[in-house]
This record gives C-alpha cells, structure tokens and sequence, in this order.
C-alpha cells in the first residue's frame, strides 16, 4: 500500500472512478480508496445523455458502447391526465443507457485502474488528521484478507464518498437537507415485463400517483427495474396505520396503469427494497 499520494480520492462510484481518471490522464499521482469490493450493488440505473461527453472525456465511451446494456432513446411520462414522450434522437447526445450499476461502477473503476489510477478495494478510510483546515493524511483499514492497517499523506483530498460524505458529515458539518425532497424510494425487479411499443427505444417509464411517482427502466438482464417514489412523512404515515413497505410499493404500481400495464405478465423476483433519499445542498 501506498503511503503518500498527490491525490487522494475517497470513493470508487462513477464519480470517484472519473474524477480519479481525469486527473490521472493528466499526469497527477492519484490514489483511489473504496470501502466495497467491486462489483458491488447500487440503485440509480437511468442514465441522461449529458454522461456521453463525460464517457469520451476519460476515454471510456467504447467500453460502455460494447457492453450491451440498454440504450435509452427517451422517456414517457403519463403524469395525472397528461401523458407525453420525450425523444433523445434530437439533441446533440442522442441516447443515453439503461445500466446495471454493479456491472457499469465496476467497468468504470477498472478503467480508472487502466488509466494509471492506484485503486484499493476493500479499504475504508477511518480518520483524517489535519494541518489547519486542510485535511493532510488518512487512516485506512483493509476490511478484508489480513486486515491491514495504515496512513497515507496527500496534496489533496477528493470526497467522492456520496451520501456517506465523510468530509461533510464528520468533519465540516455543512451538510443540509431540503425538505422539498427527503424523500423515501421502494424499489424491485420485475421479470417478463412489456415494453412501450409507444415509446421511444429503451425509455424509462415514469407515472404518477397520489402520493408519489413510479418509475421503470428496462435492463439488459431482462428484467425491469421498477421503483416508487414518495416524501418520507407519507411513507412514516402509511407505515403507522398498519402498512408494510411491499403493500405500500403494490398499492402504488396498482394505482398507475402505466407502470401497472407494463407488468400484467411480469413477476417481482426481488423483495422490495426501501431506501432514505435526501437530497443535500453543502
């Protein structure tokens, strides 16, 4: 292991792995530190075609083009009485994809690894000592195989550590939520699902209902990925009157003929999976 760096990133999702693989491409030394061991699950399947120029910047358009996932054309929102599509094939960035995120993360942080980047999995970052304001050198763990321990000093410090922010939340305590959306998903995966005949190419499904929207995203796996959206104090409310978190994500899709005709055939082959969003401004 390392024990000195011009860089060090925190984090190895797509934002870690790019950032450490832009400045590796310009000739920085740079260390990646990621808790998990890739590949790893994570939510946010849905990409916007803006991740195209991001793709070619770090080189790495080709590899996603070749893997197979879904390309996504557009979108169609039935949203109330109004239901519309939206067409990428327009814009500059015609498409975009549909990803399994264990598989695309793990892609990206094996680029980062090809492009010079120094990346250790498994290792979670456990303090940092500071000179002044300025965070100097980090205390890792190995979480796996011997369990090593260390420190290794830096220039500087790249928090790519999402909602964990350990910057943020441990040390800065800038971190604020907007109540506007702390908001709770429930989510699972579908198999045998339609797909919209009326929609462009690989489009994400997205409904309304009463008290949240749903979404659903095709995966190059066969499946679907299927999602309720709704605040936190609706989902506590539901919660106290007696209702479990898989009634309150059937009920929702029940409720959406989008969603709901998408999957007459289908079957959920996943256990619902709740999870707390709440959407931080530093």
């Amino acid at each position: 292991m390392k024990t000195t760096t011009q860089i060090l990133v925190i984090g190895g999702g797509p934002a870690g792995s790019t950032t450490a693989t832009l400045l590796a491409r310009e000739g920085f030394d740079v260390t990646l530190m990621e808790k998990e061991v890739f590949p790893r699950y994570h939510i946010g399947e849905s990409l916007l075609p803006s991740c195209l120029e991001i793709l070619d910047l770090i080189d790495a358009r080709d590899i996603i083009e070749k893997y197979g996932f879904v390309r996504k054309e557009g979108g169609f929102f039935a949203w109330g009485s109004e239901r519309w599509g939206l067409d990428f094939t327009k814009l500059r960035h015609p498409y975009s994809f549909q990803v399994v995120r264990s598989e695309f993360d793990h892609l990206l942080l094996e680029h980062a690894k090809s492009q010079g980047v120094k990346v250790y999995e498994g290792t979670e970052i456990r303090k940092f000592t500071f000179d002044g304001d300025r965070p100097k050198s980090a205390s890792w763990a190995q979480l796996d195989g011997d369990k090593k321990t260390g420190e290794i000093t830096f220039d500087f410090l790249v928090d790519a550590t999402g909602r964990a922010g350990i910057m943020a939340m441990r040390y800065l305590k800038n971190r604020h939520y907007h109540e506007s959306f702390q908001n709770v998903a429930i989510w699972g995966y579908w198999q045998g699902a339609s797909s919209m005949a009326f929609a462009p190419s690989g489009a994400i499904a997205v409904g309304s209902v009463p008290d949240g929207w749903l979404w659903g995203i095709p995966l190059h796996n066969g499946t679907m990925s299927v999602g309720l959206v709704l605040h936190r104090t609706t989902f506590k409310e539901k919660r106290q009157q007696g209702h479990t978190a898989e009634q309150i994500y059937m009920d929702a899709i029940n409720e959406c003929p989008l969603i709901g005709d998408l999957l007459t055939s289908a079957t959920l082959i996943s256990e619902p999976v709740s999870y707390t969003h709440l959407r931080a401004h530093e």
